[in-house]
């Protein structure tokens, strides 16, 4: 704080030889050379009521099922093999009320960035004039500019977006066409990033319900708040959509400049891009190759940017999405060059030559054993978090990408197979996380040096056997270090879950090229639809109340067919141990069953064993052995939330 005046000093002296005077001396990106730090205090980080109760919750769950686990590992004189997940969530994938977990996707750019830093550009090298030039403008980024004060209608608002982003394009970068492209959320029905999207509208009162939007309709005074309700949000675009046509057929009356909007369409004109490109008369035509499904800007701008047939194309989207999106295509589009804009302020501009980007990957030496080395990476990006997947507790886009390259030759380029019934994608992903986690906790798995080692040693039937294993090895040689489940790596079953979730998104941005798009089924990739609200599956669990006696349970239906750790159900008998029980008895009730008595018990281990010892004669192994399993069957499906 005690150079905080001479900062200030600095700063203005900086601000008026760049700005004011225009100095040479000067370049903006000097501008701000120093590094922003946040202010340190001594105030305790702030947790939540609601977050302490949850995690005293989770911990006494799994302290009570070790209590158990402990108790039939001393009778049995057998030690504890299996420290599977106690609790119904993987806490290292979700938060406390199965939400996924939020990370920072900017990150991975600037990894990036620093591997290949001669693809980032701070400008556009000079071309001839008689190149075509074509500008894509991702429109959602657009709208969330602030009205100035000026502006009193959507009619001014909509003109200042025109020559703010539209007549600026085209005198800055020589554009003959100019693209902007919408979102259309839910076009294909219940969409997974719908949990997301929730996440980002905050609580705040709607000062007024617009029922339609128009050029005299006065602008809100909160426009934070007026994008904040979906459906304002979706009125914006379509009127924007119509009126940048509207506006460029007065400003470019020579078609000395083409503009096409695209996806802010909800009338007889839903999923066509229209163009201001029309005959004398100035009417609007229809872009047949440029009509699609789409529901995303980011994978949008790619059809445009492959059926354009310009031979320079700038892509504006700030969203770190559009980036790992395009690299599958960069290689048809052999014939372009296109630069991907991430920044646009006055002082302060960044593109990435996406072409320099491929070449300098190809040439990576750490990459040099994959074949599908964009698509490898691509799939790192989506498994360690984006809008569609939990990130992971702790690791963020940069130890995944360093992870990835220093152990590129053992993940092998399996990594970049998306469908759900290989087992080679399903190994590699489990190879990556292993490395990931490896990493961080080293010293827990000495005398190893490497993953590598420890899976050379595992002998199974099958290699995915191997992969469960190994898994199962790491979480035992964890519970020494860390101190709940948030620092641990989650089971198979989680990590295969997630791991479906990412083949349908890589699926979804695979499909970027087409116009018209076919989505998997959310249900066969780690989601749940019920009444139109899709939630996360962890856990392949079900929360059945009778018991798991009939085939409404999901576990029955499931290729384990029994229970998990992971499961809710109450009086649960679809156990290994019960291979007896009837398949299907639909009419069954357990609750008024006396031999399905619900039990709950409150004992420590010690106390556990004497009652046995006292209450049991004859066959005392298999005795015991029946009682443990009352009590993993009832700690198991203790609901945890």
């Amino acid at each position: 704080m005690l150079n905080y005046r001479e900062y200030g000093n600095t700063d203005m002296q900086k601000y008026i030889t760049c700005f004011l005077i225009k100095s040479t001396e000067l370049s903006a990106k000097q501008m701000h050379g120093r590094k922003r730090m946040n202010l340190k205090t001594f105030a305790p980080m702030k947790i939540s009521m609601h977050k302490q109760k949850k995690e005293i919750k989770d911990n006494q769950t799994v302290i009570s099922c070790l209590r158990k686990q402990i108790a039939f590992s001393k009778h049995t004189q057998k030690p504890v093999t299996d420290l599977d997940q106690f609790i119904s969530l993987p806490r290292a994938i979700s938060d406390a009320s199965g939400q996924p977990l939020k990370g920072t996707k900017s990150n991975a750019l600037k990894v990036i960035k620093s591997t290949y830093e001669a693809a980032f550009l701070s400008s556009l090298p000079v071309i001839d004039e008689s190149v075509q030039s074509n500008v894509i403008l991702e429109g959602m980024f657009l709208i969330n500019t602030i009205p100035l004060s000026s502006h009193r209608t959507f009619s001014d608002y909509a003109e200042f977006l025109f020559n703010r982003w539209i007549v600026k394009s085209h005198i800055q970068f020589k554009a003959q066409e100019i693209h902007v492209v919408f979102d259309h959320p839910n076009r294909n029905g219940t969409s997974p990033k719908d949990i997301e999207r929730s996440r980002r509208i905050h609580d705040f009162v709607s000062e007024k319900t617009y029922k339609n939007v128009s050029s005299h309709v006065l602008l809100p005074t909160n426009w934070r708040n007026f994008l904040n309700v979906r459906d304002h949000k979706r009125k914006l675009v379509n009127y924007l959509s119509y009126q940048l046509i509207t506006l460029s057929l007065q400003r470019f009356q020579n078609h000395e400049c083409v503009v096409v909007t695209a996806g802010g369409f909800d009338d007889e004109n839903m999923d066509k891009a229209l163009s201001s490109l029309g005959g004398v008369d100035g009417s609007i035509v229809e872009c047949c190759h440029l009509n699609s499904n789409h529901e995303e800007g980011d994978t949008r701008v790619w059809l445009h940017a492959i059926q354009s047939k310009s031979h320079r194309i700038i892509i504006y989207s700030p969203d770190t999405d559009t980036f790992f999106i395009g690299l599958p295509f960069i290689d048809s589009l052999a014939d372009k060059t296109i630069y991907l804009q991430l920044k646009d302020s006055c002082f302060d501009h960044q593109f990435v030559d996406m072409r320099m980007f491929a070449l300098q990957m190809s040439n990576d030496m750490c990459l040099k054993g994959l074949a599908t080395s964009v698509d490898c990476l691509q799939m790192v990006y989506i498994s360690s978090g984006c809008d569609f997947v939990s990130f992971f507790h702790g690791y963020g886009k940069k130890t995944f990408f360093d992870i990835f390259r220093q152990n590129a030759d053992f993940i092998s380029s399996d990594l970049s197979i998306c469908d759900k019934d290989n087992i080679q994608g399903l190994c590699a992903f489990f190879r990556l996380i292993l490395c990931v986690y490896f990493s961080k906790h080293r010293t827990a798995f000495q005398p190893a040096i490497s993953v590598k080692e420890m899976y050379d040693k595992i002998i199974c039937e099958s290699a995915l056997d191997k992969h469960v294993a190994l898994i199962k090895d790491f979480r035992e040689r964890m519970w020494e270090r860390v101190m709940s489940e948030v620092e641990m790596i989650p089971n198979a079953e989680a990590l295969k879950l997630h791991w479906l979730r990412c083949c349908w998104v890589m699926q979804y941005w695979k499909q970027g090229n087409t116009n018209s798009m076919s989505l998997p089924d959310l249900n066969s990739y780690g989601w749940n639809i019920s009444d139109g609200e899709i939630t996360v599956w962890y856990t392949k669990g079900c929360s059945c109340k009778s018991g798991c006696t009939t085939l409404r349970c999901s576990c029955k239906k499931s290729a384990n067919k029994y229970c998990s750790p992971g499961c809710k159900c109450v009086n649960c008998i679809n156990l290994p141990t019960n291979l007896n029980q009837a398949v299907d008895v639909p009419d069954s009730d357990l609750e008024d069953s006396e031999q399905e008595e619900d039990i709950s018990y409150e004992s420590d281990s010690e106390t556990d064993i004497n009652e046995f010892a006292a209450d049991t004669s004859g066959n005392s192994s298999t005795a015991y052995k029946n009682y443990w399993d009352t009590f993993e069957n009832y700690i198991f499906a203790v609901p945890t939330d």
